[in-house]
């Protein structure tokens, strides 16, 4: 099966004819520096502080993609409304006792992120990714807010990892 490289693009002048076209042909964008060094310096930090409060022993769900057995729990159900955690499936026993640091055991943290944390809010209601979600024919700004972890310690079977801004844009 032959991959092509998807295109890449700057976000210098912002979302543009070409991006479109790319968007529209493939589903998806990769836009190079889209948020600066120090934006994404303020969301790691917010990130870490965020994790370091976590209450992990209250909330044992670990996030499954093949599973999906943190679908079936309260936490996960009720989570769209709250700044939640979910833990990597390797990250806790089957009693649900942490194997890892929480910094090293969060697999994701979500759902409300950008509505009730002011760091990812700055972030998330910015010009630049209103221009983003506009150019890209959403009609709305961001619905969700989650932030990926990939742990290089828990995720050596999957190869490469990469830390990336993901703007997930869904047209209902």
């Amino acid at each position: 099966m032959d991959h092509k490289s998807p295109k890449r693009f700057e976000w210098s002048d912002g979302f543009t004819v070409a991006m479109q076209e790319a968007f529209e042909a493939d589903g998806f964008l990769v836009i190079d520096r889209f948020a600066s060094p120090d934006s994404c310096d303020r969301l790691l930090a917010q990130s870490k502080t965020l994790i370091d409060g976590f209450d992990a022993k209250a909330h044992r769900v670990a996030f499954s993609a093949t599973g999906q057995t943190h679908a079936a729990s309260d936490y996960f159900t009720n989570s769209a409304t709250d700044i939640s955690f979910f833990l990597e499936e390797e990250a806790v026993d089957d009693a649900g006792n942490l194997l890892k640091q929480k910094q090293r055991a969060v697999n994701k943290i979500g759902h409300a992120l950008h509505e009730l944390d002011p760091v990812f809010a700055d972030f998330s209601y910015s010009s630049d990714i209103k221009a983003l979600v506009k150019g890209a024919g959403a009609r709305k700004t961001v619905n969700g807010a989650i932030n990926g972890y990939l742990q290089a310690a828990l995720h050596r079977r999957r190869g490469k990892y990469a830390s990336r801004l993901y703007v997930f844009i869904h047209q209902a």
